[in-house]
């Protein structure tokens, strides 16, 4: 079951994000357009859990512990090669766009020091992910 629950938050953070996760930009994005644009939310909310629903039966069907060992089952070795690296950088980069608008928010909303706080966030980053806490 404790591992049901990591899937299902790894998943949610993957795909949802920290700067999605109350949904607003993409609503006012969509909203932008009218009526059809909610239209757009719910197709785009529909191919989310579909290709979703496709990455985790493939995960599971080929008892793979990273994306790597999936994307070799599936595709090219040379198509492998650029999924990994692209999802990779994504990753690390959308790591430090969090990072870096965590600590404006703790700034902002608390006067708290600019990069002091980002030194923080980093380091307790860097140790769930090494010592997964």
């Amino acid at each position: 079951m404790q591992q049901s629950w990591k899937i299902a938050f790894a998943y949610i953070g993957v795909i949802v994000g920290a700067g999605l996760s109350s949904g607003q930009d993409l609503l006012q994005y969509f909203i932008s357009f009218g009526q059809i644009g909610l239209i757009g939310v719910l197709l785009l909310g529909l191919l989310n859990a579909a290709f979703g629903k496709i990455m985790l039966s493939l995960g599971s069907y080929y008892r793979a512990d990273n994306h790597e060992e999936v994307f070799t089952q599936i595709s090219h070795p040379i198509i492998t090669r650029i999924l990994d690296f692209v999802l990779i950088a994504g990753s690390f980069i959308m790591g430090f766009v969090m990072i870096a608008g965590a600590g404006s928010n703790l700034e902002q909303q608390f006067g708290l020091p600019f990069l002091g706080w980002r030194i923080n966030l980093l380091t307790f980053n860097h140790n769930c992910i090494i010592y997964g806490l």
